[in-house]
């Protein structure tokens, strides 16, 4: 990782540096960055990464909430489908019963014209 180059090129710059004063035949190395400027970006690096998780945690946050809100809707969608449901359910109970009960009004009714029917046209 990035950790391990720095720490590489610390390593070979140094080497370098000792060759190089050693023998003044060779060319001049590249110089190694100071010590300074590698906790500096490692920290600037570490700082973007830390920035950008905060704004992905932000975003997460935020789509996770609007999935709260979303099923509180549903939720009480329904519940009140559920209510209106159970309301159907008795008023359909409710007819049914009103239904037997004139089916058998009109049974009785029935009976009683074809009875009058019978005692007038029998004669």
């Amino acid at each position: 990782g990035p950790e391990h180059n720095s720490q590489h090129n610390n390593a070979q710059g140094s080497a370098e540096t000792a060759a190089s004063s050693d023998s003044s035949s060779k060319a001049e190395p590249t110089a190694a960055p100071p010590v300074e400027a590698v906790p500096t970006a490692l920290t600037d690096q570490l700082h973007q990464q830390v920035t950008h998780l905060s704004q992905q945690l932000a975003g997460l946050q935020a789509a996770l909430q609007r999935q709260q809100q979303a099923q509180v809707v549903q939720q009480q969608e329904y519940r009140d489908l559920s209510n209106q449901s159970a309301q159907q359910q008795q008023r359909i109970e409710e007819l049914e019963q009103q239904l037997v009960q004139a089916q058998q009004m009109a049974a009785i009714g029935e009976a009683q014209v074809n009875r009058w029917r019978f005692q007038n046209y029998s004669r």
